[in-house]
């Protein structure tokens, strides 16, 4: 999860000029999307295993897909002419696609330390709660310091992009651990 998306309202308050009960309201759609995209995302990986792809290529695949589409989500949303409407779409893509990683990454620690898949998450959670708490912090002066979201997106896609290549580099279903 990136951190931009924890200032979901404040965005749509700020850069969209939406009121507090329409901001409060539409930054609702994309969490909901995405917890429908998380169940989603298990099927689809099994029904693909299921038909012969290798696990290897079914995490990346779907991993990549789940960071790929949501930075270029970002980088539309970086746009300070975007429409309101257009820009709710976008973060609502953003946030729905993203829980496609849910079978990409999450769930490819079972699948390389199957014995040791409790710990595996707890160590990358706690890294990932880390980074929530920077990521945070650092949009926060980001946001605070050029009074926009635009670096806020493009610096996430980034990170996005670079997450797609070392996952691609470094990814495997075979068990390590």
């Amino acid at each position: 999860m990136s951190p931009d998306m924890l200032y979901t309202a404040s965005h749509n308050l700020q850069a969209l000029g939406f009121d507090l009960r329409s901001s409060s309201f539409l930054s609702l759609a994309p969490w909901l999307v995405m917890a429908v995209g998380s169940s989603a995302a298990g099927f689809l990986a099994d029904s693909l295993i299921a038909k012969g792809y290798s696990i290897t290529k079914v995490r990346k695949g779907l991993q990549t897909v789940s960071m790929l589409i949501p930075a270029i989500a970002l980088l539309f949303l970086a746009n300070p002419n975007i429409s309101p409407m257009a820009a709710v779409a976008a973060m609502t893509a953003a946030l729905g696609i993203t829980s496609l990683g849910q079978a990409g990454f999450v769930a490819n620690m079972s699948d390389i330390a199957p014995k040791q898949a409790g710990q595996m998450f707890g160590l990358c959670n706690t890294f990932g709660c880390l980074s929530g708490i920077l990521g945070v912090l650092s949009v926060g002066f980001i946001v605070e310091t050029t009074g926009s979201f635009v670096h806020v997106f493009q610096i996430t896609a980034a990170l996005y992009v670079f997450a797609v290549v070392c996952w691609n580099l470094l990814c495997t279903g075979d068990k390590v651990f």
